[in-house]
């Protein structure tokens, strides 16, 4: 019942991935609509900030010595490549989109499309070592789920 203040890598991609659901399906000018799209914005912005130089996102958004999570990677990917699709965000971002794919091309999806250390389902905690040391898990649907849609996604936006 309270926010455990450890940025979760999947954790944060299923309010990004949920909020571009949201803008997306919600009509122009429903109360509201107008803060989730600044919430999306903010959030573009921190995103983007933890990013690291392969291009992928870490399993504990804020510690670079966490391991480089996949399914948050993936959400993150989709999530702007909507926002440039959608035209909610620049295209200045589409570096920021590439470096994300070419990550997961060059780190984590095999040739014959395995899909490579997903953070296994996990539990709610308070302890920050607990996020750290979640093990990972090969072509678990926390990621394989995601990618295809975040490929399908940065496709549209390197085609615009």
């Amino acid at each position: 019942n309270e926010p455990n203040n450890i940025p979760w890598g999947r954790g944060n991609g299923w309010v990004y991935v949920s909020l571009s659901d949201a803008l997306i399906n919600i009509p122009d000018g429903t109360p509201g609509k107008d803060e989730l799209m600044k919430l999306y914005l903010d959030f573009t912005e921190g995103i983007v900030k933890r990013q690291d130089s392969d291009g992928l996102w870490h399993q504990v958004l804020n510690r670079p010595d966490s391991y480089q999570e996949t399914s948050s990677t993936g959400m993150f990917l989709l999530g702007l490549s909507r926002g440039i699709n959608n035209g909610w965000i620049s295209r200045d971002y589409i570096e920021n989109v590439k470096r994300a794919y070419f990550g997961l091309l060059n780190k984590k999806i095999s040739a014959d499309g395995n899909v490579y250390d997903v953070c296994m389902g996990s539990s709610n905690s308070k302890n920050v070592e607990y996020y750290m040391n979640l093990g990972v898990a090969d072509n678990d649907d926390h990621g394989t789920g995601v990618i295809l849609p975040a490929i399908t996604e940065y496709i549209k936006a390197c085609e615009k």
